[in-house]
């Protein structure tokens, strides 16, 4: 019997060892793999900005810092390329419609809303001829567009009552109240100012990208 009992306890102090060293070997293993051997990261997305015309010049300094852009025609192409994933951000002049797929959105640089009660188009130099109303500065208004007379532009309270009778100069909070007025150099250019510049981005798109992207974007404005 205690020859019995002694081969058990032989036993039992082998398959201790046997554990013991297994649980050493898997620690060593494990230690290798996870500091000598890491799991490579996985590869950072490359991150897209397009631009309608206004905006074009805003993507130079995204280009020296490395981002890749796509320079459009319209905000609308901006969006369809933003729906179809083919690009993560775009720099557009206007606000969203209710035809338009939903993005966030930030705005990145100085500039106005120019409304009236229907949409039309119109050179720089015609400012001069034009009547305004603003809920904004005069004198600032005056002093970044020098075509407009100073006779011709009148503070109020609310914009939203003297689309009728003129021009209304105001800022995006106001823009659904009528219909977008474009302003355009004679060589074919917008107005830059007379467009707030806004960033879209993806809801996929993290803070720290978006704000990445504002940042480049000031910096060069």
């Amino acid at each position: 019997m205690r020859r019995l009992n002694n081969q058990k306890r032989s036993l039992l102090v082998i398959v201790v060892g046997i554990i013991i060293l297994s649980s050493f070997a898997i620690t060593r293993l494990f230690k290798y793999y996870s500091t000598e051997n890491p799991e490579p990261l996985p590869e950072k997305k490359e991150l897209v900005v397009a631009a309608c015309p206004t905006f074009h010049y805003m993507l130079q300094g995204l280009e020296k810092n490395g981002i890749s852009t796509i320079p459009t025609g319209s905000t609308k192409e901006n969006l369809q390329l933003m729906e179809r994933r083919e690009v993560d951000f775009s720099i557009s002049g206007r606000g969203l419609s209710e035809e338009d797929p939903y993005f966030p959105s930030s705005i990145i640089g100085p500039g106005y809303v120019f409304l009236a009660d229907k949409e039309f188009i119109i050179l720089e130099e015609e400012m001069e001829n034009l009547f305004f109303s603003t809920d904004l500065s005069s004198q600032e208004i005056l002093e970044n567009f020098p075509y407009i007379s100073s006779s011709n532009l009148w503070e109020v309270e609310d914009v939203g009552g003297y689309l009728r009778e003129g021009i209304v100069i105001t800022s995006p909070d106001n823009e659904e109240k009528g219909s977008l007025v474009h302003f355009f150099h004679k060589d074919g250019k917008r107005v830059r100012l007379s467009r707030v510049p806004r960033l879209y981005y993806s809801p996929s798109i993290s803070k720290e990208e978006v704000e990445l992207i504002r940042e480049m974007v000031i910096e060069e404005h």
